[in-house]
């Protein structure tokens, strides 16, 4: 699953800058950190079809790690630190105190 794995986006107006994470991440939201799109998820929620669907991928086992592995980077402290032990699989320099949130994206 490519598209869930840790992996860089390099800022396309700042090249000091360069995102890092995954891209795969499942809110009950449309617009992620506006609590009012909740309600507009829930007016387009199937739930037949959808909970089917997300049983299906709780079953999967692959699907199933990188759900909970993506939660798990916003747990305070811990997943600071469980990221960065990913991050340096791709940048071994990397330090905790390099990691931050990026506000107001992804």
């Amino acid at each position: 699953m490519p598209f869930a794995a840790l992996h860089l986006d390099p800022e396309v107006d700042d090249p000091n800058v360069v995102r890092l994470g995954p891209t795969a991440f499942g809110i009950p939201y449309l617009e992620k950190k506006k609590r009012t799109s909740f309600f507009d998820f829930i007016g387009m929620w199937n739930t037949k079809h959808d909970l089917a669907t997300f049983i299906n991928m709780m079953k999967n086992e692959t699907v199933r790690t990188y759900i909970m592995r993506n939660y798990a980077y916003f747990i305070p402290r811990y997943g600071k630190r469980l990221f960065l032990k990913e991050a340096r699989k791709i940048v071994p320099s990397l330090t905790y105190d390099d990691i931050e949130l990026f506000d107001g994206y992804g």
